[in-house]
C-alpha cells in the first residue's frame, strides 16, 4: 500500500437513529452556501431559476440561468441533495468572470420529471438534446461551453466530458467530487457512507428523508446542530450563520419537490460502476479540493480522480473542507475555466 493510501473502512452499522442523522447531514451539507457568501438570491447579478425544456419524450428538464447573460457559457451540475439553485451561490464569481452558469435539474430533482429505470449514462442524451434543441431562448447558444460541478454532480459532468463532442466542451471543472466507489484507493468519507446505504436499503433511506423533511421545517436550528457533527472543523463555523436555516429549507425543499425518490435513486447509483470509464474523458479537468474535506476526501475521492483521468490537474486547497470550498476558489475556479479555453 502507498503511504498515500490509508485502509478502506467499512460502512459502520445501519440503524434509523443514524441514518436519519446523516441524511439530515446531507441535506444541510447542500442547504448552507448562501451564508458563506453573505448574500440571499435577490442580490446576485442576475438569474431566471424557474425554466423548462420539454425533451422529446415528453418529460421535463428544469434548469436556470445565471451570472453574466452575454458571458461564456458553463453547463453546470448539482450536488446531492439539492438542485438546480445551488448554482445560485456561484452567480456572483460568474459574473465577475464572464461567465453564464446554465444550471439542470437531473431527473426527479427540483422540476426535472422522475425518469424511471435511469442509469447515470442515460444522461448524456437529456445533456445533447438540450444543447442541440432550436427551442432554447433565443439569448441561449450552446455552440461551445465549459462545464463544472460540485460533489456527486461530478459523475456527470465527467460522463460529459467522455461523450459530448470532444469539440464543443472547451474547459472542465470538479469541485469536491466523488470519484466511482469501485476504484477508490480508501475510504470514501460520508459520501460513500450515504450512497450504499441508499443502494442497499431505499426503503429506510425513504423513511429517513421524509422525517429529515420534517426535523428541518420544523427545527432547522436543532437540524443544523446535529449536521455539523458530519463535518470536518474547517466547514463548522458555517452553521452558526443565522441564515442558514432559511436556506437550507430553500434548497432541500427543491431537492425533494416531488418527493424523495430522485434523490434516493440518485445516490444509489453513484454506488454502483458509472457505466463509463474516466479513461475515456480526453479533456483536461481542474480538480479542486479542500484537504480537510471528510465527506469526499482528497485522499480518496480526489486522488482517485486525479490519478485515472489522463488529463487533470489536482489543486489541493490547504485548511479547507468541503463546504467551505464555496467560498474558497470560486473565483479562481471560473477564471480557470476561462482560461482553460483557450
Amino acid at each position: 500500500m502507498n503511504n498515500s493510501e490509508q485502509p478502506r473502512r467499512p460502512t459502520r452499522p445501519l440503524t434509523r437513529r443514524s441514518f436519519i442523522s446523516s441524511t439530515a447531514a446531507a441535506c444541510s451539507a447542500m442547504a448552507i452556501p448562501a451564508a458563506l457568501h453573505g448574500n440571499t438570491p435577490s442580490s446576485t447579478p442576475y438569474m431566471n431559476e424557474n425554466q423548462r425544456f420539454r425533451l422529446r419524450d415528453g418529460r421535463i428538464l428544469g434548469f436556470a440561468t445565471y451570472g453574466d447573460p452575454a458571458g461564456w457559457p458553463v453547463l453546470y451540475f448539482h450536488g446531492i441533495p439539492t438542485a438546480r439553485i445551488e448554482a445560485r451561490f456561484y452567480a456572483d464569481a460568474a459574473a465577475r468572470n464572464g461567465c453564464r452558469l446554465i444550471a439542470i435539474d437531473r431527473p426527479g430533482f427540483g422540476i426535472s420529471s422522475f425518469q424511471c429505470g435511469r442509469r447515470i449514462v442515460h444522461w448524456l442524451n437529456d445533456v445533447l438534446e438540450f444543447i442541440d434543441s432550436p427551442n432554447l431562448p433565443g439569448d441561449l447558444h450552446l455552440g461551445q461551453f465549459s462545464m463544472a460541478s460540485f460533489s456527486s454532480g461530478a459523475a456527470y459532468n465527467l460522463l460529459c466530458a467522455a461523450r459530448l463532442p470532444q469539440d464543443r466542451v472547451r474547459s472542465v471543472a470538479v469541485i469536491s467530487g466523488v470519484a466511482p466507489l469501485e476504484q477508490l484507493p480508501a475510504y470514501g468519507g460520508n459520501a460513500e457512507r450515504f450512497f450504499r446505504i441508499a443502494a442497499r436499503r431505499p426503503r429506510i433511506a425513504r423513511v429517513a428523508f421524509n422525517v429529515a423533511t420534517r426535523r428541518i421545517r420544523r427545527r432547522p436550528n436543532q437540524v443544523l446542530c446535529m449536521a455539523s457533527k458530519f463535518f470536518a472543523r474547517a466547514d463548522r463555523s458555517i452553521f452558526t450563520n443565522p441564515d442558514s436555516a432559511r436556506n437550507l429549507v430553500a434548497l432541500y425543499a427543491q431537492c425533494v419537490n416531488q418527493g424523495p425518490g430522485g434523490v434516493i435513486h440518485d445516490m444509489s447509483l453513484l454506488a454502483r460502476p458509472w457505466g463509463f470509464s474516466l479513461a475515456e474523458v480526453g479533456h483536461k479537468v481542474a480538480l479542486w479540493y479542500g484537504e480537510c474535506d471528510i465527506t469526499c476526501p482528497l485522499r480518496s475521492m480526489g486522488h482517485c480522480l486525479h490519478h485515472r483521468l489522463p488529463h487533470s490537474h489536482l489543486n489541493a486547497i490547504r485548511g479547507e473542507g468541503h463546504l467551505s470550498m464555496y467560498k474558497a476558489m470560486n473565483d479562481a475556479i471560473f477564471a480557470g475555466l476561462i482560461a482553460d479555453i483557450s
